[in-house]
């Protein structure tokens, strides 16, 4: 997985597990340092959620998605029927409904909450990347942004 994120898709900044000195440490609602998750890059759950990265990266990959210029990239744009309110799912992607163009995934652990989405018409993407947890900001943040993508 590594070797994919930084050989294949040339992400520099991303990488598996948290053992780079550059990764900031997460908060909690009542601002305390809850530090960030301590699995390495063997660990089981690592490709569940412990992928880290920076903005520019993530936005990198979001042009990739866009253009696909990766082949295989257009493999995970084809929709699926989740039954879900808002969204179908891709392969890795949700899928809005409103607006089928909008690919979108969000990731949260204890302290950090992140957001990926792109607009494949428009061209457009973008990143949010929070250091403390507050799920509901995140989403009503997100959600602003993605009316005017």
């Amino acid at each position: 997985m590594s070797d994919y994120i930084t050989q294949d898709l040339g992400l520099k900044h991303a990488m598996m597990g948290t053992d780079s000195p550059h990764i900031l440490t997460g908060y909690n609602l009542e601002n305390q340092d809850v530090g960030n998750w301590s699995l390495g890059k063997e660990d089981y759950l690592t490709p569940a959620g412990n992928i880290t990265s920076n903005a520019e990266d993530l936005l990198q990959f979001a042009k990739m998605n866009m253009e696909e210029s990766l082949s295989h990239l257009s493999l995970c744009h084809v929709r699926y029927d989740m039954k879900s309110k808002h969204s179908d799912m891709g392969l890795g992607w949700w899928i809005d409904y409103k607006n089928p163009n909008i690919f979108y995934h969000g990731g949260n652990t204890d302290g950090f909450a992140s957001m990926l989405a792109f607009d494949k018409k428009k061209k457009a993407a973008v990143a949010i990347l929070a250091n403390v947890r507050y799920y509901k900001e995140r989403e009503k943040l997100f959600a602003d942004i993605l009316e005017n993508l």
